[in-house]
């Protein structure tokens, strides 16, 4: 579906599922268009005890007025549960998430994409489509997209944009992109905790016409987690992951064949419906 098309479903209900706070910057216009729910997995980098209530401030700032829900996990716990194999923690994050999907009722839902490139993003779209199956919702009655973060955290001269839509931002809804990176910023800043600003330094010195750009793209409910991706100019979770080791943060590092492809093969089971009344 064009990406347009897409955005222009405003009589549809809607929803976005993505790992942390920050990821929105990079599908504003499903948020100022469509105004969906939010679901974060985890508040990510932004541990602050204020951050909740400084982000949906800000968010309101912006023109967003949906629901926000921000699960209760540390972004750390999901490298730690990778390595331990703990399906049963994950399924619980699936049950979880398809308890606020039954709620929300989204017939259009936006997440992170799935593209190798982070365990914690990754996750993003695997919960997505195995709280839908667990609900029993497929193509028929759900749109699944997925936003291009990936594409806009390269060099514009390394990206592959086939198979991906444009759209552009309008003048009016372009100053919000700017307003929300300025409350990031602050919320680094008050943070008590160390954040490396990765939002700014990537976005930092982006002309305007790259600013109003956004990338989508639709992709089936039934899809394979169990082969990774083509990747296109960024480091695997592979890769990272013996980053990790080497830096003395991590003893073991995970990997794409021996700990995601077994999750996503366990979590996908048709079988394994979430137990919600």
């Amino acid at each position: 579906m064009d990406g347009e098309a897409l955005l222009a479903q405003s009589h549809r209900s809607s929803a976005c599922v993505f790992a942390h706070p920050a990821h929105e910057w990079f599908t504003l216009a499903a948020l100022l268009r469509l105004q969906p729910d939010i679901y974060y997995l985890s508040p990510g980098p932004f541990n602050d005890p204020e951050f909740e209530s400084h982000f949906r401030e800000a968010m309101t700032k912006i023109g967003y007025r949906g629901s926000i829900t921000i699960a209760p996990i540390r972004e750390d716990e999901v490298y730690a549960h990778y390595l331990r194999h703990d399906e049963k923690w994950f399924q619980e994050q699936r049950q979880r998430l398809a308890t606020w999907l039954k709620e929300v009722e989204p017939s259009v839902i936006f997440t992170d994409p799935f593209e190798w490139y982070n365990s914690a993003h990754d996750l993003a779209p695997l919960l997505t489509s195995a709280a839908l199956l667990s609900l029993g919702r497929g193509p028929g009655d759900v749109v699944l997209a997925e936003h291009g973060i990936a594409i806009q955290t390269i060099a514009p001269e390394a990206r592959d944009t086939s198979g991906w839509s444009k759209v552009m931002l309008t003048e009016e809804e372009e100053p919000a992109k700017a307003i929300l990176l300025e409350c990031m910023r602050e919320f680094i800043e008050r943070s008590p905790y160390p954040i490396t600003d990765d939002l700014a330094a990537i976005v930092g010195n982006w002309p305007s016409e790259l600013v109003r750009t956004e990338f989508y793209r639709t992709t089936p409910v039934e899809r394979s987690f169990l082969q990774p991706p083509v990747t296109k100019g960024w480091v695997t979770y592979d890769v990272r992951g013996q980053r990790r080791v080497a830096e003395g943060r991590s003893k073991e590092a995970i990997s794409f064949g021996k700990h995601f492809a077994p999750l996503a093969k366990s979590l996908l089971r048709r079988h394994a419906t979430a137990s919600i009344g």
